[in-house]
C-alpha cells in the first residue's frame, strides 16, 4: 500500500470511527464475525455505497485481489465487543486495520442507530482526495 493511500485510509477511518464501529457491531449482531469493507472503487469510478460489512465466510469466498487468508485469520482473533477490522480498497490497493476504537462498538451502535437506519445523516464517508 502506498504511503498516500495509507494516509487517506487512516484519515477516513479517524473521521468516521464511531460510525464504522457502529456498523461493525451491527454486522456482527446480524451475521457474526467479519470486517467493515470501505470500497473507494477505482480511479475511474467511485463506489456508490462505500461501506459494507462482510462476514468471515464472505471474506474467505471473495474473489478479490486481497489477502483473504490473512484477513480471515485476523477475523478469527479479534474481540468484537471492543475491536473492529476495517479493510480499505482504494485505487487498486488494499489496506487492513485491526482497531480498538475510542468508543466500543456496542456503545457506538447505540449512539449511531438513527444514522444506520437512515433517519439521520451524520457522516460524509468518502475516499475522494481534496
Amino acid at each position: 500500500m502506498s504511503q498516500r493511500v495509507y494516509l487517506v485510509s487512516q484519515q477516513l477511518i479517524a473521521n468516521n470511527v464511531e460510525l464504522i464501529a457502529a456498523k461493525s457491531w451491527e454486522g456482527y449482531q446480524q451475521v457474526g464475525r467479519g470486517v467493515i469493507l470501505i470500497d473507494g472503487g477505482t480511479q475511474e469510478a467511485i463506489s456508490p455505497n462505500p461501506m459494507a460489512y462482510l462476514s468471515g465466510k464472505q471474506v474467505q469466498e471473495a474473489e478479490e485481489d486481497w489477502p483473504s487468508e490473512n484477513i480471515a485469520r485476523v477475523v478469527e482473533k479479534y474481540i468484537p465487543e471492543s475491536e473492529m477490522i476495517v479493510v480499505v480498497k482504494w485505487r487498486g490497493q488494499v489496506g487492513m486495520y485491526r482497531l480498538k476504537p475510542p468508543t466500543d462498538p456496542p456503545t457506538a451502535f447505540e449512539n449511531c442507530k438513527e444514522v444506520l437506519a437512515g433517519t439521520v445523516h451524520r457522516s460524509n464517508l468518502t475516499l475522494l482526495e481534496s
